[in-house]
């Protein structure tokens, strides 16, 4: 059966989101990360069956989605960066208990930098508490 290489087709986008779940990226909620994923179908030049897509977009998620040692273990909804079309990369996370350092829960500190050369005020810190 053949599958659409639109983003805005139904069946293409569920497909998209099921492999982002790994990532906790979530395509469509911003214009980079819209890009991206316009990007990665655009250029798939395989077989228009379900199973060639899926291998394809699992592969280059794999290496676009890159973190220096471990994956973020977000303690909410995961919500990775995007910059400039790309994900961003996960350099780590610092956990905070609750009854220490004047939080009133768990808190957990995310670390996100731009792919290639990149200024200070381009990371992204994400912030989320139990």
């Amino acid at each position: 059966m053949s599958i659409s290489l639109r983003y805005e087709d139904p069946e293409t986008f569920r497909l998209i989101c099921k492999l982002c779940r790994k990532y906790h990226a979530y395509p469509g909620e911003d214009e980079d990360s819209k890009n991206f994923f316009y990007n990665l179908l655009s250029e798939y030049k395989g077989p228009l069956d379900r199973k060639s897509l899926t291998t394809y977009l699992d592969a280059e998620m794999a290496k676009a989605f890159i973190a220096y040692k471990k994956r973020p273990r977000w303690i909410q909804s995961g919500d990775w960066p995007f910059h400039n079309g790309k994900p961003m990369i996960f350099v780590g996370q610092i956990d905070i208990p609750g009854e220490v350092g004047g939080f009133h829960d768990d808190t957990s500190f995310y670390l996100f930098r731009p792919q290639g050369p990149f200024s200070d005020d381009e990371c992204v810190v994400i912030v989320q508490q139990y």
